[in-house]
């Protein structure tokens, strides 16, 4: 689940402005895929992932 005003949006925002695949979380220190990375996969991995651009939701 994601939440429009979280700030983690900004650093993927400002990641995939430059074309990047993945950005440091600053609060967590976490190393998170932008759906960049996620589109030139090619295809879901199924683990809910915070930038799927596939929409994947756990049943």
């Amino acid at each position: 689940m994601t939440i429009p005003d979280a700030p983690y949006h900004q650093q993927h925002a400002d990641a995939v402005a430059k074309g990047e695949h993945y950005y440091t979380d600053a609060q967590t220190g976490f190393l998170v895929f932008t759906s960049l990375y996620h589109l030139a996969r090619g295809l879901c991995c199924e683990n809910t992932c915070r930038h799927c651009p596939y929409d994947f939701k756990k049943p």
